[in-house]
């Protein structure tokens, strides 16, 4: 990934950074709706059986979130090397 950035742009960079936030901020925001969903059909409903995958679909894809970091780190890293 390293090489990757170093032969971008800043402007491919800033727009990479602008994306990866992006979509950092729109899987926080699905993932929220989907767990707050999910745990009230469990507690509310009596076939509990549909809704208990859907919360392993959430934590599942919480774990892409420290991956997204990690990227935004490294282009901010590269950013400033580059000041």
């Amino acid at each position: 990934m390293k090489n990757e950035l170093i032969s971008k742009t800043n402007e491919q960079l800033l727009n990479q950074l602008k994306g990866v936030r992006t979509l950092i901020g729109a899987l926080i925001g699905i993932l929220t709706v989907l767990l707050i969903t999910t745990t009230y059909c469990i507690i509310a409903q009596e076939n509990k059986m549909i809704f208990i995958p859907l919360l392993s679909v959430v934590f599942s894809c919480i774990a892409i979130l420290p991956l997204q970091r990690k990227s935004i780190k490294a282009i901010n890293a590269e950013l400033k090397k580059r000041e």
